[in-house]
């Protein structure tokens, strides 16, 4: 077996640990997949006869307003599993699996990406099931083939930046546990200030371009 090929076999290892941890404690997936479920149909059935003649005029009504709120939903599905990604890692910090991990011969980063590859699964599965809700309670897109293919890339390339970038969320719990718990913060409040720095900095520098460019127009 080739150096390169350890680091793959080790993730495929620890994706199959993870699905096998999705599937004995369910509670979580179907948290993180009814919780936009909810959220579509109180959108649809209580606001949706006024804001869809919002959008739709005095002949809007209840469809057109699940055809606007359907994509919000989606990008909502894909948050919504982030947070079972910053949970899955935090209890296996906090549980000291991952302190056995290191004195393994596994390469360290398979731990990491099997997280991030199961909740990958979890959150196309959680799209699927909230997309074939919106269909059924009236969700009528006008998308062909290609769009369909284009759309389904970027939701998986959406989610995977979404859950890579939910796995430094540790730190920050680990600061705040301590904080308010007392327990040893250890370098996780440095990680944790230096993290927020980039990515408030990157978002502020993203925005202010976004922001001068539609200005210009």
């Amino acid at each position: 077996m080739s150096t390169m090929s350890y680091p793959l076999t080790d993730s495929a290892t620890m994706l199959r640990r993870n699905l096998k941890r999705m599937l004995r404690y369910p509670g979580m997936t179907i948290t993180l997949v009814g919780m936009p479920i909810v959220f579509l149909l109180l959108f649809v059935y209580v606001f949706g006869g006024t804001l869809g003649a919002g959008i739709g005029g005095p002949s809007g009504d209840r469809a057109e307003y699940v055809n606007y709120v359907t994509p919000a939903i989606i990008l909502m599905t894909i948050t919504a599993a982030v947070q079972g990604t910053c949970i899955s890692v935090a209890m296996d910090m906090t549980e000291g699996i991952v302190d056995r991990f290191r004195t393994m011969a596994i390469a360290r980063v398979s731990v990491l990406t099997g997280h991030v590859v199961g909740s990958l699964i979890q959150t196309m599965l959680g799209i699927a099931v909230v997309t074939g809700v919106a269909f059924a309670i009236g969700f009528r897109p006008t998308a062909g083939v290609l769009d369909w293919l284009a759309l389904a890339g970027l939701l998986v390339l959406m989610s995977v930046a979404f859950i890579w970038l939910s796995v430094p969320f540790t730190p920050l719990i680990e600061t705040i546990r301590g904080l308010l718990m007392g327990t040893p913060i250890g370098n996780s409040a440095a990680i944790a200030v230096a993290w927020c720095t980039v990515i408030a900095l990157g978002g502020y520098l993203w925005s202010k371009q976004l922001f001068n460019r539609e200005s210009t127009r």
